[in-house]
Order: structure tokens, then C-alpha cells, then sequence
């Protein structure tokens, strides 16, 4: 009999989503039966409805507010904290994972970690417990100690683990899970109708953080003044008030999608990337060796995001974490369109590269078995 696994993730931003299914699609291969839940989904109701209000609200007109915190050792006081919240929001976890039994669970955001640490601190859920990560960087309050292992994307994450009291043998390097499929370059570009020489995909992330209608078009129209055979392709994901005030201003330069599903045909067929530095996003982008030129980002960890990105070479420059960047971002973007110069050195971090897009289907299967022995 195949063994369960259950993974939970979060869908208030798309990729921890994403990568849950990535991490199930591996661990199917592998010989596993995995399912999959949204724990705003399992827990839904009005706390979970206001915490997420209050987490856009402070992003949005308090963000300094979020990095403080995130940075200060207040986090160090609030530890306790974190199981005491998860209990508060564990009730139909507990009585989702006693229906189903899963032999192993696995966390791929922080609320699902709370909760499952609680419930198995208090002895509801007492089999194997892992938890992934989607970001370049480890966060003391990612860590539990009721979790028996751990799947980090980069060898920093693993030394901050070690660090911390984790052993080495309940870290794998696993990188972000990728799956990559084969695609018809030519037959996509037909499809959408795309005939200019140049394509750019722009992601507006899947809150929208730090783009609006406005941003877009004057990106749209500074680029046609130095470049003019060039077509973004804009994709909206989750945030339909942009996707609703841009689709009927499409033009030769300008195609707007709400969801891209798959998002390997745009990848595909593109010669630039321009986003936010979410680790999956910029995983997805540098699998396909797309430079990548970081517009916003919220502040906090994915400043740390930022930092490891820019420092090991892997995107654009980034003059200043802080403050109006429009003019570097037009600049970046043209001079990539023209010469394809941060393409080519991109091929000098190919091993870095295959190491954080995994699609080590057997690695992370092997070191998931074996938490099955103990």
C-alpha cells in the first residue's frame, strides 16, 4: 500500500501553491499518494478572513511596520506565540487529518507549519512532519521543533538550519521543485498571435503589490520611444482590477492574460523577465535562462530575496532596495532587448542555476522515504 502524504500549502500568493503541486507531482513519481489542501481553505472563516485583511492593509500603508518586525529580535519574543495561534486555527486540520490519516505531512508556508506543530505537540498528529520553503533565505520563525525534516532550496538555507540546532540529515537540498515541460516555441507565437522580434513577460505577482495601470503603460510606452519591435506580455494572475482596467488597452506592444496556464509556453518564447523576486517566479525564469529585471518587492524577507539574487548574479542590478527605481528598470530592460548581454552571463552560473531548479525527481523522493523507517 502506498504511503499518504499530505501536503499543505496557502494560496494568498500563488507560488507556495505551486510549488506544493510541484513537490506532490515528484512524490507521486516516486511511488507516493499525496493530496493537497489550502489551509485558508480548511480553516476558512472570519479570522482567517481578517488576518489576511490585516496583512494587505499593513503591506500596503504600513510596510515599514512589517520589515521592523521582520528584522528586530522582537520575532525571538513572539516564538511562543506561534503555536498558540496555530491551535486557535487547528480545529478542522486536526479533523481533516484524522479522516484521512496521512502517514507523513508537509508544510509549504508558515500558518499550515503553526498548525501542524501544535496538533502534533499536543499529540493529535504524531507521524512524520517536513516543511518547505519558498524563498532564498531561512527565518527563525519558519522553524519548529516538532518538524523532523526539512526541503530548503539553497546551501545557505541549510547552514542557517545547522545553525540553529537542525542535524544535517533532516536537510535536503532539494532547490525549488520544478517541472518542465517540452514546448513548441513557434506554435505558441502563432497561437498568440505574436509576430515582434523581441517578447518581455511581465508577472504583476499575485497580489499586485507595487503595479497599477498606469505603472504598466508608461513602461509600455518609454520602451516603444528607444525599442519599438517588442510585445510584453502581462499576466494578472489574482489581481483582476488590473487585468479589468488594461484588457480593453491591448495593442501590438501590450497583451494582457489574467492565469497563463502553462506558464512555460510564455517562458518559452520570451527574451527578458520582469517581476518581483518571488522564489518560484524567479526559479521559473531562470530555468529558462531569462534575465530577470526586479521591478518591487515587498519589504521584509523579500528584500533577502533581493540581496541573495543580486549578490550571486543571478538577476539585474539593483542600484538601492528602497525608492524610485523607473528609470534603471526602462534602462535594464532596453539595453537586455538590444544586446541580450545578461543572457550570455547568465551561462556562467549554470551549476547554481540546475541546483535551485530542481527537477531531482529521485533525490527528493529517496530522502522523503526515508522518515517512513523511523
Amino acid at each position: 500500500m502506498k504511503k499518504k502524504i499530505l501536503i499543505f500549502y496557502t494560496s494568498v500568493g500563488l507560488g507556495h501553491k505551486f510549488i506544493a503541486q510541484n513537490i506532490a507531482k515528484h512524490l507521486d513519481v516516486s511511488g507516493f499518494e499525496t493530496r493537497l489542501e489550502d489551509m485558508l481553505v480548511v480553516q476558512s472563516g472570519k479570522l482567517v478572513d481578517r488576518g489576511q485583511k490585516f496583512f494587505f492593509w499593513m503591506h500596503n500603508t504600513i510596510p515599514w511596520f512589517w520589515s521592523w518586525i521582520y528584522f528586530t529580535r522582537l520575532t525571538n519574543l513572539l516564538l511562543p506565540l506561534r503555536k498558540v495561534m496555530g491551535g486557535r486555527h487547528s480545529d478542522r486540520a486536526a479533523r481533516l487529518i484524522k479522516e484521512y490519516d496521512p502517514d507523513m505531512i508537509i508544510s509549504v508556508e508558515v500558518n499550515p507549519s503553526a498548525i501542524v506543530a501544535y496538533l502534533k505537540s499536543i499529540g493529535v498528529y504524531k507521524k512524520p512532519f517536513g516543511i518547505s520553503f519558498s524563498d532564498f533565505h531561512i527565518h527563525r520563525f519558519w522553524v519548529y521543533d516538532e518538524a523532523d525534516f526539512y526541503l530548503v532550496n539553497i546551501l545557505e538555507q541549510k547552514e542557517k538550519l545547522i545553525d540553529l540546532g537542525v542535524p544535517e540529515d533532516r536537510i535536503l537540498i532539494a532547490g525549488i521543485p520544478m517541472l518542465p515541460k517540452p514546448v513548441d516555441r513557434n506554435e505558441v507565437r502563432a497561437r498568440l498571435g505574436i509576430t515582434q522580434k523581441k517578447v518581455m513577460v511581465v508577472s504583476a505577482g499575485s497580489l499586485g503589490y507595487g503595479v497599477d495601470k498606469k505603472y504598466i503603460l508608461n513602461l509600455v510606452n518609454r520602451i516603444k520611444e528607444k525599442y519599438s519591435d517588442f510585445v510584453m506580455l502581462l499576466v494578472c494572475g489574482k489581481f483582476q482590477k488590473l487585468y479589468d482596467e488594461l484588457l480593453p488597452l491591448q495593442s501590438e506592444n501590450l497583451k494582457i492574460f489574467g492565469f497563463y496556464s502553462p506558464m512555460e509556453e510564455l517562458y518559452s518564447i520570451s527574451d527578458i523577465f520582469v517581476g518581483k523576486p518571488g522564489g518560484l517566479s524567479t526559479t521559473e525564469a531562470l530555468l529558462w535562462r531569462l534575465p530577470v529585471v526586479l521591478t518591487h518587492w515587498m519589504l521584509g524577507g523579500e528584500e533577502l530575496n533581493v540581496k541573495y539574487l543580486t549578490k550571486n548574479r543571478l538577476v539585474m542590478p539593483v542600484s538601492k532596495m528602497h525608492g524610485n527605481r523607473d528609470e534603471e528598470i526602462i534602462s535594464q530592460i532596453i539595453t537586455e532587448l538590444e544586446t541580450g548581454a545578461f543572457k550570455k552571463n547568465l551561462a556562467l552560473h549554470e551549476d547554481l542555476i540546475n541546483s535551485i531548479a530542481s527537477t531531482d525527481t529521485e533525490k527528493i523522493g529517496k530522502f522523503v522515504g526515508k522518515f517512513f523507517q523511523n
